[in-house]
C-alpha cells in the first residue's frame, strides 16, 4: 500500500470510507468473536486514519484458528474486551461505507452481531458494500494473496494478520477501481448482482474453504474435514443440487 493507493480511491468517493479486515476465534459468525480489527479510514479528502485494536474474547479460541492468525488466550490475556471499544467502533463506520475481502459473508456479520450483543443497532444498514472478493471471484475465485498478486503482481508479506490484510486490500480496491469504475459507488452497483458460483446458503467459502453453513454439529468444519458418513448423508437429502455438487467433489 502507497499514499497514492490513499488519494486514488479517495477520488473516487462519494463519502467516507472504512477497509476493514477482522480476525477471530472461529468460523461461526454468530458464536465466534473477534480478536482483533483493523481498519483504515478513508475521506474523500485524502485524509485517512489507521485503526489496529486486539480483544479478549469471551469465548473459547479454536486451536485451528489459533493455528492459522497466532492468536491465543495467551497472548490476548492481556486485552480489553470487544465491549470496551464498541462505541468507538461504530463510531468509526458512522456515515460511511464499508470495503474488504469476503466481508459480505464473514466480517460484516460477525462485526455486525459483536454490536448488536452490545446494544448498538444498525450500523451498517446505510452502508455501501464493496467486497473485494466478490469482484475479484467474477475473474477468479481464490485467496485474498492470490486475488493481491492477481491484481498487483506482487507476494502478500502479512497474510492472516488484520492489519496486513487492510493494506492488502486497499491496493486490490485501488487496483479493481482503475480497471472497473470510475468511483466505489459505481463498482458497488455494478456487481451488487454478482454471486460466488461456490457460495450457497447451507455451504459458505471461507479463506478459499468450502465451510458447513447449517446444523449445529458440523456447522463452521470445513467441507473436507467432515466424516464421509456426513457428506453421504446430504447427498441423500433434499439440499439444492449446487451443495450436492460441492459435496460429491469431497468423496
Amino acid at each position: 500500500m502507497s499514499p497514492e493507493n490513499i488519494k486514488s480511491i479517495a477520488s473516487k468517493l462519494t463519502r467516507s470510507l472504512v477497509l476493514y479486515d477482522i480476525e477471530s476465534s472461529g468460523l461461526d459468525v454468530k458464536k465466534d468473536q473477534p480478536v482483533s480489527f483493523a481498519a483504515i479510514k478513508i475521506w474523500p479528502d485524502a485524509k485517512s486514519k489507521e485503526v489496529y485494536l486486539e480483544f479478549k474474547p469471551t469465548v473459547l479460541i479454536n486451536p485451528r484458528a489459533a493455528e492459522i492468525n497466532g492468536f491465543t488466550a495467551e497472548k490476548l490475556k492481556d486485552a480489553k474486551p470487544f465491549s470496551f471499544y464498541a462505541k468507538e467502533l461504530a463510531l468509526l463506520f458512522k456515515d460511511s461505507d464499508v470495503a474488504g475481502y469476503n466481508i459480505e459473508r464473514f466480517d460484516i456479520p460477525m462485526l455486525d452481531n459483536m454490536f448488536i450483543a452490545n446494544g448498538i443497532k444498525n450500523v451498517f444498514k446505510e452502508a455501501k458494500v464493496a467486497d473485494c472478493y466478490k469482484i475479484y471471484c467474477s475473474h477468479q475465485k481464490r485467496k485474498l494473496a492470490d486475488s493481491y498478486k492477481y491484481y498487483t503482481g506482487k507476494e502478500i508479506e502479512l497474510a492472516h494478520h488484520a492489519l496486513g490484510d487492510v493494506k492488502s486490500t486497499i491496493e486490490i480496491l485501488d487496483k479493481q477501481l482503475s480497471i472497473e469504475a470510475s468511483s466505489v459507488d459505481n463498482m458497488v452497483e455494478k456487481y451488487n448482482a454478482v454471486k460466488d458460483g461456490n457460495t450457497i446458503e447451507h455451504i459458505i467459502i471461507i479463506d478459499g474453504n468450502h465451510v458447513i453453513n447449517f446444523g449445529t454439529k458440523y456447522k463452521g468444519v470445513l467441507v473436507k474435514e467432515c466424516p464421509k458418513s456426513f457428506l453421504r448423508w446430504i447427498e441423500t437429502k433434499t439440499f439444492p443440487d449446487k451443495v450436492k455438487e460441492i459435496i460429491k467433489s469431497y468423496l
